[in-house]
């Protein structure tokens, strides 16, 4: 499933360029995306599936998945959701650029 996460995102990236024109060339070579690409769609695609049992799902699966498992391209997505959580619950901590205004 988390395997997946990542490959739909990436394939999503590559349809949205097909359809704004670029080749299939074009679309796969931007589709190909590091997690410096990826990072921010993933916080996207987690914030907006608003799956407050997440955390605590992807515990399980960390505890539950077999060593061996996490040196793959399971445990490099597992740990990308992971890290996505971690940057929208420190979002959430800071606040919006509003809030902190108002704290001066």
């Amino acid at each position: 499933l988390l395997v997946n996460f990542g490959q739909l995102i990436s394939s999503s990236v590559k349809d949205h360029y097909l359809e704004k024109g670029s080749s299939q060339e074009e679309a796969v070579d931007v589709s190909c995306m590091g997690a410096d690409d990826m990072m921010p769609l993933a916080v996207y695609v987690i914030t907006r599936a608003n799956q407050p049992e997440l955390l605590t799902e992807l515990q399980v699966l960390f505890d539950i998945t077999p060593e061996d498992d996490l040196m793959g391209s399971e445990g490099y997505c597992l740990t990308t959701v992971q890290y996505a959580i971690g940057c929208i619950i420190e979002q959430g901590r800071a606040g919006t650029p509003q809030d902190r205004e108002s704290d001066l």
